[in-house]
């Protein structure tokens, strides 16, 4: 059993030795488990076999249904490490990789069937030239996050895809649902994942990495080539679609707001889902006793990275300098981007905040005091009588 499950047994109101009687590990143990946070993730190197130094191209002849026999052949006749060992031994190790591979398959699609407050899965989708009545046509997306066990529905639409658009409509959807799932399931978006690495583990952008901490939830990326594992929110994109967008029309982004409340309203809270019968906001309490305690929100909370001011304590954001005090340059700094202002912090001592900069402002925001000790050194200019 996983930490998924020791949280869950936590979350119910086991005690330790309770929890750790029930999954069979010593208490102890239990104990570090809960404090990691739930990002943390272990890889364990699997025991060598005959067929693991040919692991990445087993697994590659197996989703081309090519038979054992022929991949005997072809890594006898590998010209940088031909394969000596004997038939039986290469056999059992590609028996032992088609295990590994169907438990995973098995594992990722039986997640998804959700326990309450366990699972959320999270999807952009795209409409170009978006039929606005009151200004020009124009691309709009829109965030959908779907709650697994009771079928809730957040949808957001916006004017972008940033990072900083992804988190703050996370938070809103937490907000909407009343509180924070364990898992937070995504179909390898680009805007949070930077690829994946050598064990094929998702490479979590660290802004959102950090985000994920401080809410204290698991990200997951689905598998690629595993359609399985994210067709509810393949459907609610194409639910949006189909149901919300036909037959609409939309004056401009206010009303499209309007009528995605409303209709949002109508789906949760009047109409039966067909994948359970029931009505979506009939089950929410379950998942929201499930539920990780929201305590940030979309307005407040500041999307943290490290950064370096340059040698003039100045630090780059979206095009815009802002100036940390003259002594911090080219120290590492913590900055906080919140919806309406911009700190810095050294340790947990606040040196600088500033308002958000908009278009047309002054590319440069700067405090007197922040620059005073620049103005000491400098000599000043006298003119001569």
């Amino acid at each position: 059993m996983g930490r998924s499950e020791i949280r869950r047994l936590r979350k119910q109101g086991l005690s330790l030795t309770e929890i750790a009687k029930h999954v069979g590990l010593h208490r102890n143990t239990v104990a570090r488990l809960l404090k990691e946070p739930p990002t943390k993730v272990y890889t364990r190197a699997a025991r060598a076999d005959a067929a693991t130094p040919y692991d990445a191209s087993i697994r590659e002849w197996m989703k081309e249904q090519m038979p054992v026999e022929r991949m005997l052949q072809l890594v006898a006749s590998d010209c940088q490490n031909p394969y000596t060992g004997s038939r039986s031994a290469f056999f059992a190790g590609v028996a032992r990789i088609r295990a590994a591979v169907d438990a995973a398959k098995v594992d990722a699609y039986s997640r998804f069937e959700g326990l309450p407050g366990e699972y959320a899965q999270v999807d952009w989708g795209e409409v170009r030239g978006f039929p606005f009545t009151r200004h020009d046509r124009s691309t709009r997306y829109f965030l959908s996050v779907r709650l697994k066990f009771s079928r809730v529905s957040f949808v957001k639409w916006t004017d972008s895809m940033r990072l900083e658009v992804v988190i703050r409509g996370l938070l809103e959807a937490c907000e909407y649902f009343g509180g924070v799932p364990w898992v937070f399931v995504f179909d390898n978006m680009k805007t949070v994942t930077l690829g994946r690495d050598e064990h094929n583990q998702p490479i979590w952008h660290p802004v959102f990495l950090k985000f994920a901490e401080e809410l204290d939830f698991k990200p997951e990326a689905c598998d690629r080539g595993c359609p399985n594992q994210k067709g509810s929110v393949e459907n609610l994109v194409g639910w949006v679609k189909s149901s919300f967008l036909q037959g609409r029309s939309f004056q401009d982004d206010a009303d499209l707001a309007q009528q995605n409340k409303g209709w949002l309203e109508f789906v949760n809270e009047s109409r039966p889902s067909r994948a359970h019968g029931e009505i979506p906001f009939s089950l929410l309490p379950e998942e929201q006793a499930a539920f990780t305690p929201l305590k940030e929100n979309a307005e407040k909370y500041g999307l943290f990275s490290l950064v370096t001011p340059n040698r003039e304590g100045r630090v780059y954001l979206a095009g815009k300098r802002y100036q940390a005090p003259i002594g911090y340059a080219g120290k590492t700094l913590a900055m906080r981007v919140r919806r309406a202002v911009v700190e810095f912090y050294d340790g947990d001592r606040q040196v600088a905040t500033y308002p958000r900069c908009s278009d047309g402002q002054s590319d440069l925001l700067f405090e007197p005091e922040h620059l005073e000790a620049l103005f000491k050194q400098r000599p000043r200019w006298h003119s001569s009588e």
